[in-house]
């Protein structure tokens, strides 16, 4: 018997499904590097423990109760390769997003993301995702990586990840 291992980080139909979600939980719309960013840690939660947060944040992560990747089953890669494996699958998932009109193209031309009335009405279904998803979908765009919080250059240095879009 033939078997295969499913990858969340590397299929295109859960990296749109995920920036979607994440789409609906920013309050104001972000450059597309925030939400590549947003959608790599939210695939991969355990790897919020190796980032810089303020004691705030940190206190509404620990709430979470994400278990620490050396306590995992799953050995994580570097944030670094992991995240540079998954930019061809992001880059496809944000085309299709584009291609079939879920995105707002006009903020997308001026380097901002956000969806579409379309896309909004599309991706609204809570049976979509989970409770889990939920709730670190919405501490990562509205607590971690907010725009008002820090901007691109110190989100780089805290999460130690960087791409050139």
């Amino acid at each position: 018997m033939i078997s295969r291992q499913w990858y969340p980080q590397l299929d295109i139909y859960d990296t749109i499904r995920r920036m979607a979600m994440l789409l609906r939980n920013f309050e104001k719309a972000p450059g597309v590097e925030r939400l590549c960013i947003a959608d790599f840690f939210l695939v991969t939660p355990a790897l919020l423990h190796r980032t810089s947060m303020t004691k705030e944040v940190r206190a509404q992560f620990s709430q979470l109760e994400i278990a620490r990747p050396n306590k995992s089953y799953v050995t994580l890669p570097a944030p670094q390769l992991l995240f540079y494996k998954m930019e061809p699958v992001q880059k496809q998932a944000l085309t299709e997003l584009c291609g079939r009109g879920l995105i707002d193209m006009e903020l997308f031309n001026q380097g901002k993301i956000t969806l579409s009335p379309s896309g909004d009405a599309i991706f609204e279904s809570k049976d979509l995702y989970t409770s889990v998803e939920n709730s670190i979908s919405g501490f990562l765009a509205k607590k971690f990586l907010a725009l008002d919080i820090m901007s691109n250059m110190e989100l780089r240095s805290r999460t130690g990840l960087h791409r050139m879009l």
